[in-house]
């Protein structure tokens, strides 16, 4: 009995859904094959072939079975969602479960010839477990390196050195690697299978991929798109309209291995990789279309490519390049061209609507911008400065180490920016400080001070950078302190967790637009070289930005600025500054506030002339880089964020 033929029989599986799948259940069972690797989108079939796998094992074929999954909470609910309704809903499996108190765990389930392991990528769960049989499901979110013992492929063959001979593997993920390992990698070391089904119209073998075959309006809205998808066959350039799709599914029943064609020819079938596009899984055509158009609009308007990165791994199987991928960091040269001559240093120009300020913590000083913000997330970096001694301007700022020194930072959020034609100033709407940047709890007595000051805790805004770069650009914010009896108190600082990585790709596209309008990035006449180095110090190795020299206390507060506008409850997902408070929202300005229409900036000179800052600059302070006032808690204007009925929340 194959795969399929148990799958059939007892988990009531339908091969003419995706015909497809069926070969690669068979291939799980086919002596003469060791290895199984499978690429594809989100929502497959992958999980459904593993588990057709996994009850053909404990009925028909007994022996050690060990699944992995990316941590323990998703090990737990798959086999809580997963597992455990097939065995119970399937008479041959329950038949197979030993009685025994004890036999029916989670992690660690009992059968009359096998056990069944349920496991997390730690090094302590493969050891001293000897199975012949292993599936590693969702491959990519799993570490290459576990515990510096190597990685989840290393530790499962050694859990089967034994059973040489009678080993099986099976190995599944959407890809989700920019520089092509993981599962990619071991899909293409195998025989590296395509689908190549049979064209309805012209009657060719097609390989169709999503990047070039899925065509619609990608000039329009998302809605657009989804009533134009269509697919262009790779062969004669046949139009194939959506329905076409089952079409193309129907015949591969009847092709030899139901359609899939070996590429790598040089290897055997001891490992077969199969790569599935998503053009023959089960989301629709028009719904490809709609989501990929979401995610270009998503690119135009905010330069974030993290739709783009999960339409095309969890939608096309496909891994995404960036496309960001290959250049090389921006010049200093390049940023110097964007100084426009006559906007001074410190003043906000016409074309911002609100006024961010960011703080870097430093042991021994504040690093300060003043970032505006506009229209299409256009921006200007208006200020930019260190606050180093107290207001007596002679005692140096130590802020890790006296909880005291932080309330230098207390004037900036009473001080008013001049308007660039002199028409009047205006305020920060908050003031964002890098909550990693000391320990907890001096910014938890920065945020208490604050408040103490008068001032509203909607203004105060703490940061802390998260390592994940798949993760959302900004998380939902946690409280620092909890009640008694659990839960957070509402009275106490919310820290918001940033994907700094992406937030940095987000920046590296914008500094690249040449054109000022959405998403360009605007510095003042006499912005330092020094800062301009300080945005250039890091660079994208492997998905992940590191830095390459020592400062860049510019680039960060340029992240933290955005960050700060996507917190709710200010711009979030808009794009638009028409939520902006009247409090603080920037007025219009006169012609003499260097507004549009503005001068493209300078071409930038060759890298070969980039400049470099050296330890010679001397730093350069356009504005006070301490207040010289004695703070005096300002009354509150307004209750725009909350402190009254009818309030802007």
């Amino acid at each position: 009995m194959t795969v399929t033929q148990w799958s059939i029989e007892h988990l009531n599986y339908d091969p003419e859904v995706l015909p497809w799948q069926a070969e690669i259940m068979d291939a799980l069972g086919d002596p003469e094959t060791a290895e199984v690797g499978l690429q594809g989108p989100a929502q497959a079939g992958k999980s459904e072939i593993g588990l057709g796998w996994l009850g053909w094992s404990i009925e028909h074929s007994p022996a050690g079975f060990m699944i992995c999954q990316p941590d323990k909470t998703l090990a737990q609910d798959f086999v809580v969602r997963r597992v455990a309704p097939m065995i119970k809903n399937t008479d041959a499996l329950k038949a197979q479960l030993l009685p025994e108190i004890g036999a029916d765990n989670i992690f660690l389930k009992q059968f009359r010839a096998m056990l069944l392991t349920s496991i997390w990528p730690v090094a302590a769960q493969f050891r001293a477990r000897p199975v012949p049989r292993g599936w590693l499901d969702d491959f990519d979110a799993i570490d290459d390196d576990i515990d510096g013992q190597g990685s989840a492929i290393t530790l499962l063959d050694a859990r089967a050195t034994t059973f040489e001979g009678r080993d099986k593997k099976f190995v599944s993920s959407s890809p989700a690697r920019e520089n092509g390992g993981g599962i990619e990698a071991f899909v293409a070391e195998g025989t590296d299978e395509r689908l190549r089904p049979v064209c309805p119209s012209c009657g060719e073998r097609i390989e169709l991929d999503i990047r070039r075959d899925l065509r619609f309006d990608d000039k329009g809205t998302a809605e657009e798109a989804e009533a134009t998808a269509h697919v262009i066959c790779p062969a004669s350039g046949c139009i194939l309209d959506p329905d076409a799709k089952r079409d193309l599914l129907d015949s591969l029943a009847t092709l030899p291995n139901r359609g899939w064609v070996q590429t790598n020819m040089k290897v055997g079938r001891r490992r077969r990789g199969f790569r599935v596009d998503g053009l023959l899984a089960f989301t629709s055509w028009p719904k490809l279309a709609l989501e990929w158009r979401r995610a270009q609009i998503a690119w135009e308007t905010r330069q974030d490519e993290a739709p783009l990165i999960g339409f095309f791994n969890s939608r096309g199987g496909q891994n995404y390049r960036s496309q960001m991928t290959g250049e090389k960091p921006v010049a200093i040269s390049v940023l110097a061209a964007r100084r426009r001559k006559g906007w001074k240093l410190g003043t906000v120009p016409a074309g911002v609507r609100v006024v961010v300020v960011t703080v870097d913590v430093q042991h021994n000083r504040f690093e300060v911008g003043a970032v505006g913000y506009g229209d299409g997330l256009e921006s200007w970096l208006i200020d930019r400065y260190a606050i180093e001694t107290l207001a007596d301007g002679l005692t140096a700022v130590q802020p890790l180490r006296y909880r005291e020194h932080w309330a230098a930072l207390l004037p900036l959020f009473s001080r008013e920016w001049p308007l660039a034609d002199g028409s009047g100033s205006v305020k920060a709407l908050t003031v964002a400080i890098d909550a990693r940047g000391g320990e907890a709890d001096l910014v938890a007595g920065f945020w208490h001070m604050c408040v103490a000051a008068g001032i509203h805790p909607g203004r105060v805004t703490l940061l802390q950078g998260g390592n994940n770069p798949r993760a959302d650009l900004i998380g939902r914010a946690r409280r620092s302190d909890q009640k008694s009896r659990g839960g957070a108190k509402r009275n106490s600082p919310a820290k918001w967790t940033v994907n700094v990585h992406a937030l940095k790709n987000i920046l590296d596209a914008r500094l690249r637009r040449e054109v000022p309008g959405p998403g360009y990035i605007h510095f003042p006449e006499k912005l330092g070289e020094q800062y301009l180095d300080e945005i250039t110090a890091e660079e994208k190795q492997k998905g992940k930005w590191v830095k390459v020299r020592p400062r860049n206390e510019t680039l960060d507060l340029l992240v933290m600025a955005y960050a700060a506008i996507l917190r709710p409850p200010f711009a979030q997902s808009r794009t638009t500054m028409n939520w902006v408070p009247s409090e603080f929202r920037v007025p219009d300005q006169s012609g003499g506030g260097l507004g549009a229409p503005m001068e493209e900036p300078a071409r930038a000179a060759p890298d070969a002339e980039r400049v470099e800052a050296g330890p010679a600059v001397e730093r350069e302070t356009a504005t006070p880089a301490a207040p010289a006032e004695t703070y005096a808690p300002p009354a509150p204007a307004s209750d725009w964020i909350g402190m009254g009925g009818g309030s802007w929340l």
